[in-house]
């Protein structure tokens, strides 16, 4: 088993994939990039974020490290501005966010401000008309940056050159939309290309059909919910465990780092694809959380299709972002973070 420690006790640094994204396992790429492929450096305001690169059926952009512009702007402003830098940064490889299809937040002090984030997210969806399109799978995880931003963001984007590049929304056979609660993500969005299907899992936690939080303080009854969870959206597009490519399972509590490590040996037979962090998770009384990659051969499976529109329901109204003064956690304030791989 390899485990890896950051020295600072602040930040959460998982296998790197090469581009300047510290959260994102080597094993993302290789879905989507051949061998020897070469990829083109995502540049913006002088500094590197990302990368692109394209084949016969689809341009692709991996983005990682995203910033706000003003460091010392409210928490809020700080949001807005990380959509508008990716937003800026596809555009040098001539796409935009209607091609992102799945994301990653890091938000400094994540229980402080989680609400007020999924506002600033959806008045932006809003705006870009992402409701009208595929609405990305996400993670959303409270960890510090080394820069004191109030948030980081990392995108994957494809852009299809014809249909034989195929992208929809998966839904949870298990729970609800996020969007009924308020939160602008997709369950699991899968990506059909020419040879395989890559699905791609939203960070998933211990929440019930009607999103209220299951298992109070009991971390293996909400692992065991999370990872039920988790097959059965496998299984809706036949899948297995087998099937896993990438994954980070985070937990809150450090206490529970022996727990989580022996559950998800069982639960997945010692996949080697995913991590352990440490890290916090969006609701106080949620204590783990799963996001997942997996792959699988093009023909799809036999069983009911799980997809649908991604429509903004109707109860979810039109927010205004007001700006706000808040400050995120002093240094001192965050506890240590380790990161370990299964073997």
């Amino acid at each position: 088993m390899n485990e890896h420690r950051q020295g600072t006790g602040r930040f959460c640094d998982l296998p790197l994939t090469g581009l300047p994204f510290g959260l994102y396992p080597d094993s993302a790429l290789p879905p989507y990039v051949a061998a020897g492929t070469s990829l083109r450096p995502i540049l913006l305001d002088g500094r590197v974020v990302g990368a692109c690169y394209a084949d016969a059926y689809a341009e692709y952009a991996l983005l990682g490290e995203l910033l706000p512009r003003a460091m010392g702007a409210s928490r809020e402003v700080q949001a807005r501005s990380v959509f508008e830098q990716c937003e800026a940064a596809l555009q040098t490889g001539g796409m935009d966010f209607s091609h992102v299809m799945r994301t990653w937040f890091y938000l400094d002090g994540l229980l402080d401000w989680y609400d007020a984030f999924n506002a600033v997210r959806t008045q932006f969806f809003e705006e870009r008309g992402v409701f009208r399109g595929v609405l990305p799978a996400s993670t959303g995880i409270g960890l510090a940056n080394r820069q004191s931003a109030a948030l980081v963001m990392g995108a994957l984007a494809i852009k299809p050159r014809d249909g034989r590049v195929r992208i929809q929304t998966v839904a949870s056979p298990l729970q609800c939309p996020a969007t009924n609660y308020r939160s602008s993500f997709s369950r699991a969005v899968e990506v059909t290309l020419p040879g395989s299907r890559q699905l791609h899992i939203s960070g998933t936690a211990s929440i019930a059909p009607d999103g209220s939080s299951l298992h109070t303080g009991d971390i293996e009854a909400q692992l065991a919910k999370t990872m039920k969870v988790v097959a059965a959206i496998l299984q809706s597009r036949g899948m297995e465990w087998s099937n896993t490519t990438r994954g980070i399972a985070y937990y809150k509590r450090a206490e529970d780092a022996a727990t989580v490590r022996h559950c998800m040996r069982e639960y997945t037979e010692g996949s080697s694809a995913i991590a352990l962090a440490h890290a916090d998770v969006c609701r106080p009384e949620l204590l783990f959380e799963l996001e997942l990659d997996a792959s699988a051969a093009t023909t799809p499976p036999t069983l009911v299709r799980a997809t649908r529109k991604n429509t903004r329901p109707a109860n979810m109204p039109s927010m205004t972002i007001r700006a706000s003064s808040s400050r995120t956690k002093p240094a001192g304030s965050t506890t240590s973070r380790s990161t370990t791989t299964l073997r």
